[in-house]
């Protein structure tokens, strides 16, 4: 979806198709902090599938420099990225720990078997068992959160996903109004807005 599709239903709303009280760059920033609102609510939102070479002879990864969070690594893509192979499954690090103490320092392998990742310490990172193999490459399929790329022109393609267009619409519907307290503030549009935009995504305005 471009974000074109997103602007003309707003301006819509806004009865202002033609950019008069809004220009076309200001609805724009407000779209884009739209989708970094969305991705933050639901990362599942900016999901990206993407096959990633793992750093070599390591337990600790990183996911790509395009993502926020992680959230799964799927399965085993072999030595030249585009193998399917066995899938990885989630572990806990007390788990990992005991069954395998030395497993940062042991021989590496060319297959993951597992990985750990504790979002709130760190959501760039995670870590694989067995560790890497030092020279043989290793690769594995990671789902991801993306970072949502800033919109410039009604040509960008959007990063949520079209299943939120609608949630999308009602947030940087809000945003528009909200600044104009002359016609967001008295009669309450803009609220209303903000609460279809959370309601879209079934979470409440706290979380």
């Amino acid at each position: 979806m471009l974000a074109s599709d997103i602007l003309s239903r707003v301006t819509d709303q806004l009865n202002d198709a033609g950019y008069t009280r809004w220009t076309e760059a200001e609805v724009l920033r407000y779209m884009s902090d739209g989708q970094r609102e969305i991705a933050m609510k639901l990362p599942r939102a900016v999901a990206k599938t993407s096959v990633v070479q793992m750093a070599a002879n390591d337990t600790r990864q990183s996911i790509p420099a395009d993502g926020s969070s992680l959230i799964r690594v799927s399965r085993n893509m072999g030595s030249d990225g585009a193998t399917p192979g066995n899938d990885i499954t989630l572990a806990d690090r007390e788990t990992l720990s005991k069954f395998n103490p030395g497993r940062h320092s042991a021989v590496g392998s060319t297959v993951i078997k597992h990985y750990l990742y504790e979002a709130d310490d760190n959501p760039y990172e995670f870590e694989v068992e067995p560790r890497t193999h030092a020279t043989t490459p290793v690769y594995a399929e990671l789902v991801y959160a993306q970072i949502p790329a800033e919109l410039t022109t009604n040509t960008d393609t959007l990063t949520v996903i079209d299943t939120y267009s609608n949630a999308l619409v009602e947030y940087t519907t809000y945003r528009t109004l909200d600044k104009e307290t002359e016609y967001g503030g008295p009669d309450g549009r803009a609220a209303a807005h903000l609460g279809r935009f959370y309601a879209a995504l079934g979470v409440s305005g706290s979380n």
